[in-house]
């Protein structure tokens, strides 16, 4: 295999989320409703009942999701989902996924949101691994709605570094700048290898806790940010 530079970029790393939550999202909504007049139905009829059900949707995020809620809204019209919700979205930059758990309340977006029971999926893209926020975030959240679902982003590798590095380190030191595009394809399998296992045992975790698995874990970490692969499903 020839050793082929793979050029990577913020504007790949928010396709890649961006691809990542809108298939994530539109292919995990649920059964479609039963069938009661299978003798009757037309092709439409057969293609409107496989649509599923809209979905209210929180963002918690670093600069990696902010540019996802809008073409996942393009997508769920698109596909004809009705009643696609965008909740909120909040922002911090750089940002851990505790750092938004531990804004004070009067300004803090998602606990707000969480507080009404009416968010279905909330979606949050921590840097490094464990972070407690996600946990805290999971059992407020299933407080409030027992049903609702809890994404956590992992972010592909960039800079020739695992992303586990990326927040300690610090942006202005992130690896080597003017070599950032030099990866090779066949370094881009355990490029990240650190940070996927502390993402999975995370998620693992928190699924065992809670007793069932209501937090899936959407991969956007190989093939320089262009997600490759889904996490686990409901």
């Amino acid at each position: 295999m020839s050793k082929l530079p793979l050029v990577q970029s913020w504007l790949q790393a928010s396709i890649a989320c961006s691809v990542v939550a809108v298939t994530v999202s539109l292919s995990a909504q649920g059964s479609p409703p039963p069938n009661n007049n299978p003798a009757g139905n037309s092709s439409a009829t057969k293609a409107a009942e496989a649509i599923p059900a809209g979905q209210r949707l929180l963002y918690c995020s670093h600069s990696l999701m902010w540019d996802t809620p809008a073409p996942l809204g393009e997508a769920a019209s698109a596909c004809g989902i009705k009643d696609h919700v965008l909740v909120g979205l909040e922002r911090i930059g750089f940002s851990t996924t505790k750092q938004h758990w531990d804004q004070p309340d009067a300004r803090n977006q998602s606990k707000q949101a969480l507080l009404t029971g009416k968010v279905d999926d909330f979606i949050m893209s921590p840097m490094e691994l464990p972070d407690e926020g996600i946990d805290n975030f999971v059992k407020f959240g299933l407080e409030k709605n027992p049903k609702m679902r809890f994404f956590v982003q992992n972010n592909w590798a960039a800079f020739n570094i695992d992303a586990q590095g990326w927040h300690s380190k610090g942006m202005a030191n992130m690896g080597e700048m003017d070599k950032w595009d030099k990866t090779m394809a066949e370094q881009i399998p355990n490029l990240n290898a650190t940070s996927v296992k502390l993402y999975e045992e995370q998620v693992d975790k928190i699924n065992k806790e809670i007793g069932h698995s209501r937090c899936p874990l959407p991969k956007s970490d190989k093939s320089a940010g262009i997600a490759d692969t889904l996490g686990d499903g409901f």
